[in-house]
């Protein structure tokens, strides 16, 4: 199975590290996508190094826009852990304005 990790900058972020220990254990593939504000509470190489994949942040969306279609087609599920009201908030009003918000919404 494949599972797309959204990381946003809760507090409780770091926790998404033990969900994605559990997802590898299960020999499920994770691609993670970090927001820029999860930046700052874990580094993108730790999140890279559990999940043995690149991590997905927005200067790489940058450099290839059409990443969020390629990252929805690929996930089986998709998952936001933890999901800031902030971005709960963007979902709910169709805003996609970074990576993770506009993969979520070209997600199906």
């Amino acid at each position: 199975m494949n599972v797309l990790l959204g990381i946003t900058g809760g507090i409780a972020c770091y926790k998404s590290l033990e969900f994605m220990r559990l997802l590898k254990k299960k020999n499920y593939n994770v691609k993670t996508i970090m927001t820029d504000f999860a930046q700052t509470f874990i580094s993108p190489m730790i999140v890279k190094t559990l999940s043995k994949d690149e991590v997905y942040t927005d200067s790489l969306w940058k450099e290839y826009p059409l990443c969020h279609i390629d990252l929805a087609r690929w996930a089986d599920a998709f998952v936001i852990a933890p999901c800031t009201i902030n971005t709960l908030s963007k979902l709910r009003h169709g805003i996609a304005d970074n990576l993770l918000t506009t993969c979520a919404l070209a997600y199906k």
